[in-house]
Formats: structure tokens, C-alpha cells, sequence
């Protein structure tokens, strides 16, 4: 158990916030993972629903933190 908060990096996707909150992390910090991977062409502002992203990735994050 780390004595300081520590944040989850790297390769970090929605299905996988579960497995980060239980490995013990306080949070998470992605760029990758509010990125469209297949809209690459069709704007140039690559940007997903930002608001979208957070609330399923909340659900999941948060219901691993309650059930400890």
C-alpha cells in the first residue's frame, strides 16, 4: 500500500478503471483515452464528448472505491 496518493497512467480505458481503482489507485491521467481512434479522418478536432467519457468512467472508478 503506498503511503501517497498515486495515479494511474498509461493504457488507461473505461473498461479497464475497475482494475485501476482495485490495483489502489487514488485517480487516473489519460490523454489516449478522450481521443476518437476512428474519427482520425473525419475532423480534425479528434475530441470525444468529454462529459460522456468522465460519467462511465466515474461509474466504474467509484464503484470499486465504495466497495472497499
Amino acid at each position: 500500500t503506498a503511503r501517497v496518493p498515486v495515479l494511474g497512467i498509461g493504457g488507461v480505458t473505461v473498461e479497464r478503471a475497475e482494475e485501476v481503482a482495485a490495483a489502489g489507485a487514488a485517480g487516473l491521467a489519460a490523454i489516449g483515452l478522450f481521443m476518437h481512434e476512428t474519427s482520425e479522418n473525419l475532423a480534425p478536432c479528434r475530441a470525444m464528448p468529454l462529459g460522456a467519457v468522465v460519467g462511465a468512467l466515474r461509474r466504474r472508478f467509484d464503484s470499486v472505491k465504495t466497495a472497499s
